[in-house]
């Protein structure tokens, strides 16, 4: 089993003691050079020192803003929180707001619900009151029947009687008083 070799970084960065921004921007430079150029994985601080750091530094320098790295997570991880407050109430909001409209759909299926128990139990008195007058009318379509045709018996029995009568009549006319019973 053979060790593995040893590696050390040195980091020698030398500033004055009033370093100008383009002496300030080229030790950050050479910083992070001196931790992208280690193998992979030796270093956590490599994940710090990137040439995108190394911009947003130079950058900051330039500007005359102090690069803050600390205060400038803290200040947007602070965002971060009141975005997150406000979304998360949002979120709450639109859950009241949904969790309301539910209940309204779900008034709205019951009331529909009930109309239609209801549309159903006046439809079955209609279809029941329908059947009773058709029944009725089928009853008295037929008592009318039977009455015409009773009316209609009555009346040939009416002229066969008024026949009978008329003939009786003729006969009594020609009849002799001793066979009229006189």
């Amino acid at each position: 089993m053979t060790a593995e070799p040893t590696h050390q970084l040195r980091v020698a960065i030398s500033l004055s003691n009033d370093p100008s921004k383009d002496e300030e921007i080229d030790a950050i430079v050479k910083l992070v050079q001196k931790f992208t150029n280690t193998p992979d994985g030796r270093y956590y601080l490599r994940s710090l020192f990137t040439d995108d750091l190394c911009k947003w530094v130079a950058q900051r320098i330039r500007n005359d803003f102090p690069p803050d790295v600390w205060g400038e997570w803290m200040a947007e991880r602070a965002l971060n929180s009141i975005e997150a407050r406000k979304v998360t109430k949002d979120l709450n909001d639109t859950k009241a707001a949904l969790a309301t409209a539910l209940e309204a759909v779900e008034a709205t299926k019951r009331l529909w619900a009930e109309d239609e128990a209801q549309r159903e139990h006046v439809l079955a008195a209609v279809r029941r009151d329908r059947d009773e007058a058709t029944d009725l009318y089928r009853k008295y379509s037929q008592m009318h029947y039977d009455a015409d045709t009773e009316r209609k018996a009555l009346a040939a029995q009416v002229v066969t009687l008024k026949a009978e009568l008329y003939d009786a009549a003729k006969r009594i006319e020609f009849l002799t008083p001793h066979e009229a019973g006189e």
